[in-house]
C-alpha cells in the first residue's frame, strides 16, 4: 500500500477535524505499529492524535465512510475500518 497516498485520503476525509501533519503521525503500516494492534490489517490509524472515534463522535461516521471509499478506490477492492479499541482502528479487505 502506498502509505503517503493513504494518508492523503484520510487527511482529506478528516480535514475538518485534524490537520494533515497529525494524520501523517497517526496512520502507519502494521509493520510500523509499535503496539502491534492488528498485524494482519492493511493499515493502522491511531485516534489519539485527534482523529475522531466513531463511538464517541457519531457524526464522524461520514468521515470514516469517505476514507473507506477513497482507500477502496486506491486499492481497487472494498475495504473497511474496524475499531480495535477506543484509540486504534485497523483497515481490512471486506
Amino acid at each position: 500500500m502506498n502509505i503517503d497516498e493513504a494518508r492523503r485520503i484520510i487527511a482529506e476525509a478528516f480535514k475538518d477535524w485534524v490537520d494533515t501533519e497529525r494524520v501523517a503521525e497517526s496512520v502507519r503500516l502494521p509493520a510500523d505499529d509499535p503496539g502491534e494492534w492488528a498485524p494482519k490489517s492493511l493499515l493502522i490509524v491511531s485516534k489519539e492524535s485527534g482523529i475522531p472515534d466513531r463511538f464517541y463522535y457519531p457524526n464522524a461516521w461520514p468521515k470514516w465512510e469517505k476514507a473507506e471509499e477513497g482507500l477502496s478506490a486506491l486499492l481497487g477492492k472494498k475495504v473497511y475500518f474496524e475499531d480495535v479499541n477506543a484509540a486504534v482502528s485497523a483497515l481490512y479487505v471486506a
